[in-house]
């Protein structure tokens, strides 16, 4: 059996006071009905990325409710900053992450501390999420789109290893064996979300390094969350600019500095998505954009890098 017997939910936040409210609220309230309900060891930490609202009050407020509630400033912006700060801060054997925007389902804690007793090799869980748009999913968004959301399907009962070659789990949902990252080599600080960038993909270069060293990732749709999808990024400004900054990740991540391949991508790549959909119907004309900004993205990266040396 591992040595998971000690777990902190960690919270990295910056300039969303009210949604970190609700997120912290949720964890609370399943911990509550929980084995930890009444342990001292039993932490949620508040990583505070620098925010300039009200967010230091409201986690003040819970602190009151709550006084296993911790709070740190890290003002270095980015998300990988901020998580790996959580790391370095924790006295934990596991560390659940979830985002601010986020609101935890019944059993969250126990699905994923129940995994690493029944795998001792297991070094990372990854739990489904689920979207809630505050305005309603858009019209034209189908649902292969939907994971430019942070949406990560995993059906009630489910509960195996992930395979080689499967999307990893997001961070929004994500624990991990504290010394196992520690020894893996964090999150890359290089990647990750920060400020207005939606480079992503800090916890795909972690998860894949845990895996190449023979590690075991898990994922069970018992641990669920659901992600809050505020209406300003329901239009399609926001996606595109959503599948250029995944674009951008895909290429920092490979770290292939040649541009001219992608020019063919570009210029002709997704005209077989028409032919496969046989439509010409708003969802398929913006699954071909967004397709489109992916390259985009994927060139305006590998040309930044060219020009960076």
């Amino acid at each position: 059996m591992t040595n998971a017997k000690s777990v902190t939910v960690a919270v990295c936040t910056r300039n969303r006071a009210p949604s970190l409210k609700r997120a912290v609220r949720s964890v609370l309230e399943e911990l509550a009905t929980s084995r930890w309900a009444s342990d001292p060891q039993f932490c949620v930490l508040i990583v505070d990325n620098g925010s300039t609202d009200a967010t230091a009050e409201c986690v003040r407020g819970l602190q009151k409710r709550e006084p296993r509630i911790r709070y740190v400033l890290e003002p270095t912006a980015g998300i990988a900053v901020a998580r790996n700060r959580a790391l370095a801060e924790l006295d934990t054997d596991v560390v659940v992450f979830i985002d601010d925007d986020e609101t935890v389902c019944p059993g969250f804690i126990e699905a994923h501390l129940d995994t690493y007793e029944q795998h001792p090799a297991c070094v990372a869980v990854g739990g489904a999420m689920d979207l809630d748009f505050d305005t309603g999913a858009p019209r034209w968004a189908s649902p292969a789109l939907m994971s430019l959301y942070s949406s990560y399907p995993v059906p009630v009962g489910t509960y195996r290893r992930l395979e080689s070659g499967e999307n990893p789990p997001f961070g929004g949902n994500l624990s991990l064996l504290v010394s196992a990252a520690i020894e893996c080599g964090r999150f890359d600080t290089t990647l990750g979300r920060v400020d207005t960038s939606l480079i992503s993909g800090e916890e795909t270069v972690l998860l894949e390094a845990m895996r190449s060293a023979g590690r075991e990732i898990w994922v069970t749709g018992a641990a669920r969350i659901r992600h809050h999808v505020p209406a300003e990024r329901a239009s399609l400004s926001w996606v595109l600019r959503r599948s250029i900054g995944q674009g951008r990740t895909e290429q920092r991540i490979a770290g292939d500095h040649a541009w001219a391949p992608i020019i063919p991508h570009l210029l002709f790549g997704g005209l077989r998505l028409f032919a496969k959909r046989r439509s010409f119907r708003p969802p398929v004309l913006v699954e071909y954009a967004v397709h489109r900004a992916y390259w985009v993205g994927r060139l305006t990266e590998a040309i930044a890098d060219r020009r960076s040396r």
